[in-house]
């Protein structure tokens, strides 16, 4: 509805100053944001939103011997699935509480079992299907059940989704439908990330059996449901969730900077190798990426590209850098990669477009961004390791790089205490130490000498 409510518990030491009865006392502040023009509308008092103060206060005080759970208040919550993945388990295994929609979400983990059994990849369909109290599925179509999800009536919650509920203001209306979209999708791929059936079916599980699945209509099923549940969506949420925006994640113009999507399966797509066949970049799900179409220079929807979008992006937490950062690496474990194109090996050939190289550049370009701002140490350091290898890999990104500040940025690495980046640091400059940019830091007062000899000082034994 708009509304929000914060709680905020002060630390008992803020209390110091005061009477010495009041030493060991704890204060809770709870907040309401509420627009006012929800409240123009009269659909709640000032009395109602001080209850709801009070009741918040009232379930979290220390004063109470037990916690009080008002579970009419959190199934509305729930039915409402305004919680993530981890919140569901909790509330299923300690308080028995399950969404509404679940039964829902069930027909499309059944029609998933059933589909990869038909494919010859799931022997135990009849106990899985009898584990979460479901037939077999009538309509095997993913693309029509999708659909059905956003106009699916839900205990409690339906008339907020009927066109016509919130008067004349169909803007209004369009964002609680879209954003209802959005969290079904998060609900939906907790079910079938082990929610449901726990090991017995995973996101990863269903990723791997892609490469064995024969049927052509299957594998569109499939892929239907991966973009459903990474939901790139606009921003906006005025606007509607389309499947065919995920075109957006190989576009060079920034378009993807206005969408948003769900951080865990866009991890597990590029963990999978899954993701540029969900892009449209791979024709199958092959199971594996190869080096040379992150270097390809002739390839316009570039794998580096993708990975540079999502790399940059907002919304990608760190736990997914760090999987980007690592897949990047394996595809560039291999042996000197030669960039041809047309023939060429050289990569600032006078036949080739200006563009050519933008990709690759791109995405080493905003690794470098990220090293410079990022403060996380282990994050540093596997980005520090994945330059180095995109360096060895192709050794014409030497010079850009060099450019950009590489060096004076490893450099400043070297002062920061921690054996995992200093380690990943000197590897980079290794790389790098032929150029002319290399040598002149050598002689500087703020070069690399000063810095490694307080390496070697700290790691001999004295």
């Amino acid at each position: 509805t708009g509304i929000t409510f914060e709680a905020l518990l002060l630390p008992p030491g803020l209390r110091k100053y005061t009477p010495p009865l009041m030493d060991n006392r704890q204060d809770i502040i709870v907040t309401v944001h509420c627009p006012m023009k929800i409240m123009g509308k009269g659909r709640f008092t000032d009395d109602e939103l001080l209850t709801e103060c009070h009741i918040i206060a009232d379930s979290i005080t220390s004063m109470n011997e037990k916690s009080t759970v008002y579970c009419d208040m959190l199934q509305a919550k729930v039915d409402a699935l305004m919680f993530n993945s981890e919140a569901y388990k909790w509330l299923n295994s300690r308080l028995d509480v399950r969404p509404s929609f679940a039964v829902h979400a069930k027909r499309i983990v059944a029609a998933v079992i059933s589909l990869l059994q038909r494919e010859g990849l799931l022997q135990d369909r009849k106990e899985l299907l009898h584990s979460i109290d479901e037939r077999l599925p009538v309509n095997f179509n993913l693309s029509d059940m999708i659909e059905d999800l956003k106009w699916a009536s839900v205990e409690g919650f339906g008339n907020l989704l009927k066109s016509g509920g919130l008067g004349d203001d169909d803007a209004e209306y369009d964002a609680i439908r879209n954003a209802w979209y959005s969290r079904v999708s998060s609900y939906v791929t907790h079910c079938l990330d082990g929610g449901l059936l726990g090991s017995s079916l995973t996101l990863k599980l269903i990723l791997a059996s892609l490469c064995e699945l024969r049927s052509p209509s299957v594998r569109e099923s499939i892929s239907c449901l991966l973009r459903f549940i990474l939901h790139l969506r606009p921003r906006d949420v005025e606007k509607p969730y389309q499947a065919g925006d995920v075109r957006h994640l190989s576009g060079e113009n920034g378009s993807l900077i206005n969408y948003t999507f769900n951080a865990h399966v866009m991890e597990v797509l590029i963990e999978t190798d899954t993701l540029m066949w969900v892009v449209g970049i791979d024709a199958m799900p092959s199971g594996g990426c190869a080096a040379g179409a992150l270097f390809s220079l002739t390839n316009r929807l570039s794998p580096a590209m993708v990975l540079s979008n999502v790399f940059g992006h907002r919304d990608s937490t760190r736990s997914l850098k760090m999987c980007i950062c690592r897949k990047i690496s394996e595809m560039t474990q291999t042996e000197e990669i030669t960039v041809a194109s047309s023939g060429s090996t050289t990569p600032g050939s006078a036949d080739q477009p200006e563009t050519q190289g933008k990709p690759l550049e791109l995405l080493a370009a905003t690794l470098l961004q990220l090293l410079r701002k990022d403060k996380c140490v282990l994050l540093r350091a596997q980005v520090s390791a994945t330059l180095t290898g995109i360096i060895s890999a192709d050794k014409s990104m030497k010079k850009p790089l060099a450019e950009a500040g590489l060096m004076k940025l490893a450099v400043d690495l070297l002062d920061i205490k921690d054996d995992g980046l200093l380690l990943a640091a000197l590897r980079l400059l290794e790389c790098v130490v032929d150029e002319p940019d290399m040598r002149k830091m050598l002689s500087s007062r703020r070069g690399v000498l000063h810095p490694t000899v307080e390496i070697i000082k700290s790691n001999c034994d004295t």
